[in-house]
């Protein structure tokens, strides 16, 4: 999911990651499920992938396989930053 409202920070010395999802998103069964979630940043030249990942829901197209992604897997439970890579853990 291309996400545009969010916030990175230290909370009570902890580092926080928070997303707004909608709970009529694909994503929101998702996220609300499970107990981590990824964030990814990507280079500019991602753009036209990007935009068809905000413009399209993941209902209806395998968005992965439209932009010719490859997901790899999450080792990490907390919150750390690998490569423009945020693993997240959901308290």
């Amino acid at each position: 999911m291309t996400i545009s409202w969010g916030s990175f920070g230290v909370i009570w010395g902890k580092p926080m990651a928070m997303v707004v999802v909608r709970p009529s998103r694909h994503t929101y069964r998702f996220m609300e499920a499970g107990n981590s979630f990824t964030l990814c940043a990507f280079p500019g030249e991602y753009k036209d992938q990007l935009t068809l990942c905000g413009t399209r829901s993941g209902r209806a197209l395998d968005k992965v396989k439209a932009c010719g992604f490859t997901p790899i897997p999450s080792q990490w439970s907390r919150l750390r930053l690998r490569r423009g890579r945020i693993d997240c853990g959901v308290p």
